[in-house]
Order: structure tokens, then sequence, then C-alpha cells
């Protein structure tokens, strides 16, 4: 249902849920699970607050 509202899941290469920019390194491969599909996207970098 959340998913449907425009939000997606992201999660690493051995699939554990990303819910941090801590989490994350430039060049690293994600996986974001949609509503309706999945992207594969790589992070061109991460900037944390």
């Amino acid at each position: 249902l959340v998913l449907a509202r425009g939000y997606a899941w992201l999660s690493d290469a051995q699939g554990r849920s990303v819910a941090s920019a801590h989490a994350v390194h430039a060049g690293q491969t994600l996986q974001a699970q949609l509503h309706d599909g999945r992207l594969t996207v790589q992070t061109l970098s991460a900037q944390v607050k």
C-alpha cells in the first residue's frame, strides 16, 4: 500500500533494507522496489545531513 503512494523500498546487493544515507556509498548498486516493478540503480553520490 505504501509503494502505491509513490514510495520505493531500497535494498542493497545482499537484499538488506537501506534506510539511511549513511549506509550508502558512491558507486554502490541498489534495488528500488516500486508498486509496479523494480529498478536497479547506481549511486552517484551520498550526502548525509
